[in-house]
């Protein structure tokens, strides 16, 4: 009876020190923590998964930080190896310190090999950064840190958390910090507006923090449908992750001995305009369209050619829809601009149709994996504008307000 009053009393004392962890104080403890590396390395898991199927993509990944002056760790090397879980090919992209952008593609066995300039550099890794969820930004461990401050708390009402120890980490001894709130995003709070595709309910914020030693170990979010089902967009776990480690110079070095097999090609003469650019002359690609039409881009005749890549549940893609369908089709018709649409996700018509109802897109569009790999596709959407003789004039990574302006400038430009 001791023993069993014993392991209570234990149990709750456990549980109460838990209960008055507050989670800023975790937070705020893991900042300092990463503040005093002066360099670090990480290899990740991230699982990206779209409504009930979870085998959408897996990206496994190495990426080492340094600090910059205002003792902020940025990568500075990172290695990025994509799978389709359904198939087995693999898309590898390497950056290393000298900005170079490595690109293998393990169908065609090439390796691309080209310089990014300083704003392109930046771009890619703000959208990896975000697309990885990785804890070692400043802004972003500011804004986490930030939620669980009083001051923060009273302004957002509808703020819910809870702080408890948990084993699905690769420690198995974490701090497990669950947070949510009211969406805002999809067109919450707008019914009936023609641009509201996805109403998402609830965000839910997952956080796996060593208990001892306050490194982050794991990290999740989804969206909450209205339906109350889970829309899980990723779910990253750090395998490994060391700070200031012996590293030699071969971690930081691009070895080309290492493939063997590959031929080397430097494929466009003034660099590349986006990471997803490493070609200059677009691929060819074919299919069946939503309406039952045979389409193949290089038998069409156009001015030029918008090819945008994208798949339902995917909410800047439909804001990339609505402004092609609003502000492009409405002015020009398909012979001086022709419109084409690549779905690699969703795997079938009536899949879409399911999904989007009327607000489906107005140009056609085929269902093609293998389109989306040979155009290095990784963040959606992926907007590609043509030329006639298919040469890439420009091409974007995911669609903001601010691009706008410049598809509709570079379309006037070179339609004159």
């Amino acid at each position: 009876m001791k023993k069993i009053m014993t392991f209570v009393i234990l149990f709750h004392l456990i549980t109460l020190s838990v209960l008055c962890q507050n989670p800023h104080e975790v937070i705020n403890n893991m900042i300092l923590k990463l503040g005093k590396a002066k360099f670090a390395q990480c290899e990740i898991i991230n699982t990206y998964t779209s409504g009930n199927d979870t085998s959408v993509s897996k990206i496994s990944a190495r990426i080492i930080y340094y600090a910059d002056k205002k003792s902020s760790l940025k990568p500075r090397y990172f290695k990025m190896t994509q799978t389709n879980l359904k198939d087995s090919n693999e898309i590898t992209h390497e950056i290393i310190q000298n900005r170079k952008l490595y690109t293998i593609k393990e169908k065609t066995r090439e390796v691309i090999i080209d310089s990014l300039h300083q704003k392109e550099y930046i771009d890619y890794w703000f959208n990896l950064s975000d697309n990885l969820g990785s804890f070692f930004y400043g802004e972003s461990l500011k804004y986490l840190d930030s939620i669980f401050q009083k001051k923060y708390t009273r302004k957002k009402e509808n703020l819910k958390y809870m702080i408890t120890i948990d084993s699905n980490c690769i420690s198995r001894d974490c701090y497990h910090i669950n947070y949510s709130y009211l969406s805002d995003i999809g067109g919450v709070g707008v019914e009936g507006s023609p641009d509201s595709i996805i109403e998402f309910k609830e965000m839910v914020f997952n956080y796996w923090i060593n208990k001892n030693t306050y490194l982050p170990e794991r990290f999740s979010y989804a969206f909450t449908m209205n339906n109350d089902i889970p829309y899980i967009i990723h779910d990253l776990q750090y395998t490994k992750l060391e700070l200031n480690p012996l590293l030699l110079p071969s971690d930081l070095t691009f070895n080309q001995l290492d493939y063997k097999n590959y031929r080397i090609e430097k494929l466009t003469p003034k660099g590349y305009r986006t990471v997803q650019e490493a070609f200059f002359r677009a691929p060819d690609f074919k299919g069946i369209t939503q309406n039952g039409d045979s389409i193949q881009l290089y038998n069409s005749y156009a001015r030029l050619y918008l090819v945008d890549f994208w798949f339902a549940n995917c909410y800047p893609c439909m804001q990339l829809k609505n402004f092609i369908e609003k502000n492009i089709m409405t002015q020009y018709d398909q012979n001086t601009i022709m419109i084409i649409g690549v779905n690699p996700i969703d795997k079938s018509f009536s899949d879409v149709n399911n999904t989007l109802k009327q607000k489906a897109p107005k140009y056609p569009y085929i269902l093609s994996k293998e389109t989306a790999k040979e155009y290095h596709l990784s963040i959606y959407p992926g907007l590609y504008l043509l030329n006639s003789k298919f040469e890439v004039i420009r091409s974007w990574n995911n669609f903001e307000p601010k691009h706008e302006k410049e598809i509709l400038d570079l379309i006037k430009k070179n339609l004159k």
